[in-house]
């Protein structure tokens, strides 16, 4: 049960390196901080309702952070300096993606349900879903690109 929540979070770490490079919508990141505040609901774990608290408020707090932070590099970068500016977009982007990651858990006895969701205002959408049986070994992945 602590393994596949770790191998999910691994996972989910992993899978928003393919996104780091795309910007994240406001609306969407501030939509899966709403679902991970949610998902505290489904937890039973104390390691999981600190991870799940955690990442709920540095989701927000990152995001608006972010939001207001595009704005200011935004104007400047359509009036003075367009390269620093640019850079510096890159950066906070780069940690955006990091940040606008739903990843949602479900452990009711021996079943683990692993649900992790990113979007990108692109259009790309990349889905993880996998169900694990402890008790019949069944392991079940669905993705979508």
């Amino acid at each position: 049960m602590v393994f596949m929540t770790i191998l999910s979070t691994v996972f989910t770490i992993f899978s928003t390196v393919f996104a780091s490079f795309t910007t994240v919508n406001f609306v969407i990141s501030v939509t899966n901080a709403i679902g991970v505040f949610l998902a505290l609901n489904f937890t039973r774990t104390t390691f999981q309702f600190l991870f799940f608290f955690l990442m709920y408020n540095y989701h927000l707090i990152f995001t608006l952070l972010l939001f207001f932070i595009r704005f200011i590099f935004s104007f400047i970068y359509f009036t003075f300096f367009k390269f620093a500016a640019r850079l510096f977009q890159f950066v906070f982007l780069l940690c955006d993606a990091f940040c606008s990651t739903f990843f949602l858990n479900l452990n009711a006895g021996s079943l683990d349900l692993s649900f992790s969701f990113f979007c990108s205002s692109f259009g790309l959408v990349f889905i993880s879903f996998s169900v694990s049986l402890n008790a019949t070994s069944l392991d079940l992945s669905f993705s979508f690109f």
